[in-house]
């Protein structure tokens, strides 16, 4: 221990040095402008067989760099520091990589010999027993000089426990480039290996997600044997079902591997408590239907055990509440409990979560390892390397323990994890000697409660959701619209999805979203808009007629509206409301009147949802009647008699006064 804490304390000087060194290096050289992913891990080996007296172990480790770097002028040097006995130790070196109290290092070795002209390199390093044979491979590659020895001072299973490695990177005698790894030693009998669990999610909110989801399934269909599990959000799969692009079926091909499981959650994240707390407790079945109707859609058939992620939540819903909608397990943030077990030498066991009334089982992330996938996405070997180490760390702290102990891993919905993260993660789970891949239902059936003497119960840290009522209020609304729109969109099931689905993203977990809401509120405004009932005048020739009434309709897919005929001075005989379906952009409906009285008449039509008063479109239209009444007619007709007789008479004098005038 008091090498360890030397090399905390003694290179202090060292420290100031060095750096000083590099600051002025790097004026002097442009080569030697120091940036974080000059030099990158690609991949390494992770878990070694500890050496013996008989036999050794050889460390791989590959290395990619830059091309400000030049080979022919540059170095890399590895140290090896004593085993972590620690996290908290761990975690330092990994922001700051130790300097002083190396237990062995190695020499400068000759990059332009690693790399052979390309921009990446492998190189070996052997491990070696105190006075064990010492292995003689070559240095690596096309490289044939021979590898670098670390002779530790322990020999089989007194070496066991993860031990920190430094890689100093020098170009143009600058020092461009310090980072840390990790090695794991382990050998012996393993009673229980650390069950890891990890959960990958697949969310909008990545950026590019659809390509994120695609490459992080193709990278797991590498690695079958790896047990995982699934998390894919309904909403990404519906973005993905629109675009086109395969995911569905990439998304069930990984679905179907024996080592994987699928859980089934509500179409987005959301925060029951705040739903509840706003009068919204009805859309939490909503929320549940359409997730698991979501996967369906892909062909997905999730585990049966319902265990929500219930991390990214501004409140921990009750137990009892989430019971009743079906959850068997939960996974929590271990820091929206009283004791964060990750702290606690009790860490890895499941739990009864107390939550308000009742108690549910629940397991809590080490919210240590967020800051691995926050690193992945600029440095995905050296994170996974990190992770692996970490978790291996995990198990050195109690190799012998009765029962078995696991971590559960969930990644940020925001987290970008390359294919190499997954690449040299999952390799290293399927290689490593101390941890064992599981799905989250076998986590929970396997690893007991309360054994290895934590505790069974943890408590809720108490929570207040966030207040906003204006949301709420309009998600209340958008639930009533999207109830009102049903028969209308009858024959338009994918219209309805749609509201459907923008409503319930406004409810996602956190603070809800506005955004969505007003897309929501957008949508419903363009289908509204979308139907309209042309001005017109009709003229009537009698008091009995038929109008021919045009409804216009730009929506893409045929919709169900309800018309009603409002008149104090017409009569409808086949009534003044009826159902019509709009198949095209203009539909003509023959309507029978009876005009009570002559002249020009005000006509009212409303378009509604049928079933409901959600208002499409009005138009005021008017009637000229120019019928006559039967007086009228009588005297027209008396009139034209009259008229007749006249000029009957009037021809037949003239005729007789010509006759009279021949003879």
């Amino acid at each position: 221990m008091s090498a360890v804490l030397s090399r905390r304390h003694a290179g202090l000087f060292v420290a100031l040095t060095l750096l000083c060194s590099m600051t002025f290096g790097m004026k002097a050289a442009g080569a030697g402008t120091a940036t974080s992913n000059q030099v990158s891990v690609l991949d390494q080996t992770t878990s070694l067989e500890s050496p013996t007296e008989t036999a050794g172990s050889l460390f791989s480790i590959n290395l990619g760099f830059s091309p400000s770097i030049d080979p022919t002028v540059s170095t890399v040097r590895l140290q090896l520091f004593p085993l972590i006995y620690a996290s908290s130790i761990l975690l330092q070196d990994v922001a700051a990589p130790p300097i002083a109290g190396a237990l062995a290092t190695t020499g400068p070795l000759d990059l332009s010999c690693l790399t052979s002209g390309t921009s990446s390199g492998r190189l070996v390093i052997a491990f070696a027993a105190s006075g064990g044979v010492r292995p003689a491979p070559n240095l690596g590659g096309s490289c044939s000089k021979p590898a670098p020895v670390f002779q530790l001072p322990c020999s089989g299973a007194s070496c066991n426990g993860v031990y920190p490695m430094v890689i100093s990177t020098v170009s143009h005698g600058v020092m461009v480039n310090r980072q840390t790894t990790f090695v794991d030693l382990t050998s012996g009998t393993i009673p229980h290996k650390v069950r890891v669990a990890l959960v990958v999610p697949l969310s909008p909110l990545q950026p590019e997600p659809i390509p994120s989801a695609t490459n992080a399934l193709r990278s797991i269909m590498g690695h079958p044997r790896v047990s995982m599990t699934l998390a894919p959000e309904p909403s990404l799969l519906q973005q993905a079902r629109l675009d086109g692009g395969g995911l569905d079926a990439l998304l069930n091909k990984t679905s179907k591997l024996p080592h994987h499981a699928v859980l089934s959650d509500t179409y987005v994240p959301i925060d029951p408590t705040w739903l509840r707390t706003h009068g919204l407790s009805g859309e939490l079945a909503i929320e549940r239907r359409e997730g698991i109707q979501g996967l369906a859609a892909a062909g997905i058939s999730p585990s049966p055990a319902l265990t929500p992620l219930l991390l990214g939540k501004t409140s921990m819903p009750l137990s009892s509440d989430l019971r009743s909608e079906g959850a068997t397990s939960v996974l929590v943030n271990g820091q929206r409990l009283t004791v964060d077990p990750s702290t606690t030498y009790g860490w890895g066991q499941p739990f009864q979560l107390s939550s308000g009334s009742g108690l549910i089982k629940a397991a809590a992330l080490d919210h240590e390892t967020d800051r691995f996938f926050r690193n992945a996405a600029h440095e995905p070997g050296l994170a996974a390397a990190q992770l692996l180490g970490y978790l291996a760390f995990r198990f050195h702290e109690a190799p012998g323990l009765s029962s078995p102990r696991g971590v559960v891993l969930v990644p940020s919905r925001r987290a970008v994890l390359p294919p190499r993260f997954f690449n040299v993660f999952l390799g290293g789970l399927e290689a490593s000697k101390d941890l064992d891949s599981v799905t989250v239902p076998t986590f929970f059936a396997t690893v007991p409660m309360g054994a290895n003497g934590a505790p069974t119960t943890r408590y809720a840290l108490p929570s207040n959701p966030t207040v906003d009522p204006g949301t709420a209020l309009g998600i209340r609304r958008g639930r009533s619209i999207c109830i009102q729109l049903t028969e209308m969109l009858r024959l338009a099931p994918e219209e309805a999805q749609q509201l459907n689905h923008l409503l319930l993203e406004a409810e996602a977990s956190g603070r809800p979203s506005l955004p969505r809401l007003h897309d929501f509120q957008r949508a419903v405004a363009e289908l509204s808009h979308s139907i309209t009932v042309p001005s017109s005048s009709f003229t009537l020739t009698s008091q009995q007629g038929t109008l021919t009434l045009t409804i216009v309709s730009t929506a893409e897919s045929p919709l169900r509206v309800h018309v009603q005929l409002v008149s104090d001075h017409l009569a409808f005989p086949h009534g003044s409301g009826f159902d019509l379906t709009l198949h095209q952009s203009a539909t003509a409906v023959r309507i029978p009147v009876i005009a009570q009285t002559t002249g020009v008449l005000p006509l009212q039509v409303v378009v509604t949802a049928p079933g409901s008063t959600f208002l499409l479109a009005t138009a005021a239209l008017t009637v000229q009647v120019a019928a006559a009444s039967i007086v009228g007619v009588l005297l027209t007709v008396g009139a034209i008699g009259v008229l007749g007789w006249w000029w009957l008479t009037t021809w037949r004098k003239g005729r007789k006064a010509k006759r009279a005038n021949r003879g």
